[in-house]
């Protein structure tokens, strides 16, 4: 019997930067962008409190998302997210995103979605995303599925209300994301040999 290979986070935390940028997050560390990845939040006084003592295993350690969007001008978190390398393990992504780092979050006065995201590759992953009600996480859905995407920052504006509904619609990427994309999509037709006929 062939033993399982094994998979790297750090696959997962690629994938989660593809998914961002295919939203329109800039995945630089702030000011210049969105995104904190793992330790990076303890430069940030309010974040660390917010985390001291929140680790997954116990303890008493420190939380360690793998990401928080934060909005660049007033560090507040957006989004927490927690990625796991394998498919299978979404369950307790979800746990992790939403229990060890999105519940610390609300009780410290914030409002961010909590986004559990498992897989490692665009072909073979998933991604769920939820929203604190004001008093239970509910998960954000596309008629009344779970959304398979990490929502742009209009939508996450919005999914923070506690009032606003939990179903959103997907949106239009920004032109530059378009744009990207569709350089993207020429080269591999280019590559394959696809013909304009």
């Amino acid at each position: 019997m062939p033993a399982v290979a094994r998979v790297a986070e750090v696959r997962a935390e690629h994938l989660l930067t593809e998914l961002l940028v295919g939203q329109g997050w800039d995945v630089r560390r702030p000011p210049a962008g969105d995104l904190l990845r793992q330790h990076e939040y303890k430069d940030h006084a309010h974040l660390l409190d917010v985390f001291r003592g929140h680790s997954k295993k116990g303890g008493g350690g420190d939380g360690l998302p793998e990401a928080v969007l934060v909005d660049r001008m007033t560090m507040q978190p957006l989004a927490v997210i927690e990625a796991k390398a394998s498919v299978s393990d979404l369950d307790v992504a979800v746990r992790e995103a939403t229990t060890d780092y999105g519940a610390p979050c609300v009780a410290a006065g914030y409002s961010p979605l909590a986004i559990a995201v498992a897989g490692t590759s665009e072909d073979e992953h998933a991604v769920r995303v939820f929203k604190w009600d004001g008093k239970k996480w509910r998960v954000v859905t596309y008629d009344s599925n779970p959304i398979g995407w990490i929502p742009n920052r209009q939508d996450i504006e919005r999914l923070r209300i506690a009032t606003a509904p939990s179903e959103l619609r997907p949106s239009i990427p920004p032109p530059e994301v378009l744009a990207d994309r569709a350089d993207e999509i020429n080269r591999l037709l280019r590559e394959a040999g696809v013909k304009d006929d």
